[in-house]
């Protein structure tokens, strides 16, 4: 989760907000944690809406 956190702290427009809402939503289903991290890793220029927009596409 750690990793996940700092990715998203470097979001190009990340706030507080939006990483803590990342963490949890991510907590409640870790079996996706994999995915957006390498979603974001792939991904460096995508910001926050892009990141959500994903989350829906999967499923969340």
């Amino acid at each position: 989760m750690e990793e996940l956190k700092e990715l998203l702290e470097g979001v190009s427009d990340t706030y507080e907000d939006f990483v803590d809402g990342m963490c949890l939503t991510l907590r409640d289903n870790p079996e996706y944690l994999e995915d957006v991290i390498q979603y974001i890793k792939d991904n460096p220029d995508k910001d926050s809406s892009d990141i959500t927009e994903y989350l829906e596409t999967i499923g969340i």
